[in-house]
């Protein structure tokens, strides 16, 4: 459970928290990942990441975006970014990117009527893909926020994406 916090007046349908929630109880954790040097855990909350010591020392930083649900957590390989898929089940898709050498949003981006999941990074770091309950696959560049491919053939929701390990779309 949590408290409610009065949605900022961002406009018509807006989903942005005034402050990050305060919980009564803990919730539940639909997505985790740890840092590829092992330094931080990223964990979801309501509206938001919470980036943790690894060693569970204490809470580093608050990723407070427009998501209710985060459904997906990845770290960039070269550990410059944080990526979140997620939304508001049949409502809109979002994947945030953020840079971790401010804990600051650079990016929104928003695609679909309904959650993503499954986020990932491209080896070199450039480029990000994600899952959705529209039975896609997007592929998005990390400089400008553009989608670059789209795969609309999957027969059901897309809950993962991976990249090979050298980045290309077939394997060799």
């Amino acid at each position: 459970e949590f408290r409610r916090v009065l949605f900022r007046s961002e406009g018509a349908g807006s989903f942005k928290l005034s402050a990050p929630p305060v919980y009564s109880k803990a919730p539940a954790v639909p997505a985790i990942a740890y840092s590829p040097n092992g330094a931080l855990l990223a964990a979801a909350g309501y509206h938001e990441t919470l980036l943790h010591a690894a060693d569970g020392s204490k809470i580093l930083a608050r990723l407070l975006g427009e998501s209710p649900r985060i459904e997906s957590i990845a770290f960039a390989p070269n550990s410059k970014w944080l990526a979140t898929a997620g939304g508001a089940p049949s409502r809109f898709g979002e994947i945030q990117i953020w840079a971790l050498s401010s804990n600051t949003l650079v990016r929104s981006i928003k695609v679909s009527h309904d959650s993503l999941f499954g986020v990932s990074f491209s080896p070199e770091s450039d480029r990000i893909a994600v899952g959705g309950a529209d039975k896609s696959v997007r592929v998005f560049a990390l400089t400008n926020g553009q989608e670059i491919l789209k795969f609309d053939n999957h027969s059901d929701w897309v809950f993962a994406t991976t990249f090979t390990v050298n980045g290309d779309r077939k394997s060799t």
